[in-house]
């Protein structure tokens, strides 16, 4: 799995990886082709715009064109013949209708496999025309009904071009270049394609009435983009939009999303399983995520995205996943000044404080920043059954990181992570990754982030128990012997805890603005645990 870097004020169902980067990836890796699609309406050019494209590519490279379809499979004759009445001939009855759609999908499964990836995969071109889409816009060109839900349910299981371009102009200059199709159909076509372009960002709709040349350069100068369809989770009110073009990404997507509570737990755990026999691709149809285009330079060639959504509409959290579903990169965007500001407070605390860890205690390492954007390292972690409980080698290093390193008597004062809770910490194969630094302070009181990941786990987890975190600051159970380890780590005075409890207490408690649902709990749970502690004196 892949540890994901969660924002400021994380939910504590999830933690996720936030960010993203202005910018295009190349056109294609070294070594590899592309697979192009060319589309639209008849009239548009679109025979013409193939050639062109075929003859501008790159010196050396190889050029296979096709229309419609590979066709590995049989084909009849007369399908193989232009024709300048498309929707004159019968629509075919369902069950016929049926079986050609399930032909032609085998069919594009089969020459994908034959003959396309083979292809592009030496460093060719594949250049079709119409493909798979054309079925489903004009559906009366291929003698089927409308409506096209079949076609369209197998469209999403079907290998998908890096770049599908569709030609687009007026109704009335289309229908003067070819008078096959009455004004009104060319219209629906084209609301048709530009709805499918605004929710694939594989799609680019460029003006069939400007030059050949112009579009060529277009193409040819036009990256990559993150690739789909997505998934948004849960319908409605969506936390996490997962990519499910594949298993192994909608998999791995789900790693934007940590969980830390049982139902959390459960429902991740179950996803998981649906994702890895690879029913939630029927459900990709959600739009793509407009971070996409943001992300663009650091997503690899045929990569995609895995997005956790914030409560603030201009910053996200994102994965970011290569041609294979693996994590390449974890990510945090803000657009606005206010977010901008906590991207650089998080970078300055990560690079100055959390560099200082020692294992079993790391930090992600920052991979590149600009202002509003932080890309960082994806690190491997593992579930947690129990993430209230804080263990002991945490603590201990945490207390490491607090100690005064220059010879002075301890004060109580030191470095800390500054907002440490369950959500901002994760197990690795072979310690510890606490993410999240924007809250890091060189003057961060003594026991503040142990007090802090605890108080936070019992307030919205609800454990460690009240009574058993008042136990733990007076010395027993785990708690205490986490506490304790804190301490003798930092050369901090145990005697001074109950003192720093009550402290942290009430300046958090003050800290918290009842303005959503966790910050009030929190602040209920500090003033019951405050209460309690005055009775139990």
């Amino acid at each position: 799995m892949r540890c994901p870097i969660t924002g400021a004020g994380a939910d504590p169902s999830l933690s996720g990886a936030e960010g993203a980067s202005r910018g295009a990836a190349p056109p294609s890796r070294k070594g590899r082709g592309r697979f192009i699609v060319i589309a639209g309406p008849d009239g548009t050019g679109k025979t013409t715009l193939a050639e062109a494209l075929a003859a501008a590519v790159p010196a050396g490279t190889q050029v296979r064109r096709f229309h419609h379809r590979v066709g590995v499979l049989p084909v009849r004759e007369a399908a193989r013949r232009p024709t300048t009445t498309p929707h004159d001939q019968p629509i075919y009855p369902g069950w016929l209708a049926a079986i050609k759609v399930v032909y032609l999908a085998v069919d594009q499964i089969v020459g994908w496999v034959a003959v396309v990836r083979p292809h592009v995969r030496s460093g060719g071109w594949v250049i079709l025309e119409r493909g798979w889409r054309d079925i489903v816009v004009d559906p009366r060109r291929y003698r089927l009904p409308p409506g096209g839900t079949l076609a369209r349910r197998l469209g999403s299981l079907l290998p998908q071009p890096d770049l599908t371009v569709v030609l687009d102009a007026p109704a009335s200059l289309i229908r003067e270049r070819k008078a096959e199709l009455a004004a009104a159909e060319i219209e629906r076509q084209r609301t048709a394609w530009r709805e499918i372009a605004g929710t694939d960002p594989r799609v680019v709709v460029l003006d069939a009435t400007a030059s050949v040349g112009a579009n060529v350069r277009t193409i040819l100068g036009t990256r990559d983009r993150a690739i789909g369809p997505w998934l948004a989770l849960p319908p409605g009110r969506p936390r996490i939009t997962i990519p499910v073009g594949s298993r192994r990404a909608a998999v791995t997507g789900l790693q934007v999303f940590q969980p830390v509570t049982p139902l959390g737990l459960a429902l991740w755990g179950a996803t998981t399983l649906v994702a890895r026999a690879g029913a939630l691709r029927l459900l990709g149809e959600s739009p793509a995520p407009a971070i996409c285009d943001l992300l663009a330079e650091h997503v690899p060639p045929g990569g995609t995205l895995s997005l956790r959504h914030s409560r603030h509409p201009d910053r996200a959290v994102a994965l970011i996943l290569d041609r294979a579903g693996r994590a390449t990169g974890a990510a945090k965007v803000a657009l606005d000044d206010a977010g901008q500001a906590k991207l650089a407070k998080e970078v300055e605390g990560l690079t100055r404080i959390g560099a200082r860890l020692v294992p079993p205690l790391s930090a992600p390492r920052l991979l590149a920043y600009e202002p509003g954007i932080m890309i960082l390292e994806a690190v491997a972690w593992l579930v947690r059954v129990r993430p209230w409980i804080l263990p002991a080698e945490v603590a201990e290093g945490l207390g490491q990181l607090h100690r005064r390193s220059d010879g002075h008597p301890p004060t109580g004062i030191g470095p800390g992570h500054g907002d440490l809770a369950p959500w901002n910490l994760l197990r690795t194969a072979d310690g510890w990754c606490l993410i999240d630094w924007e809250d890091a302070d060189e003057a961060s009181p003594a026991y503040e982030d142990p007090l802090h990941y605890l108080v936070q786990a019992h307030a919205l987890l609800g454990r460690p128990s009240r009574a058993d975190l008042i136990a733990g600051v007076r010395g027993r159970g785990w708690i205490g012997h986490a506490l304790h380890a804190y301490a003798d780590a930092a050369d901090i005075d145990r005697t001074w805890l109950p003192e720093a409890f009550v402290s942290y207490l009430e300046r958090s408690r003050e800290a918290l603005r009842p303005d959503r649902p966790d910050r009030r709990r929190g602040i209920v749970a500090r003033d019951r645990l405050l209460a309690a502690l005055r009775v139990s004196k």
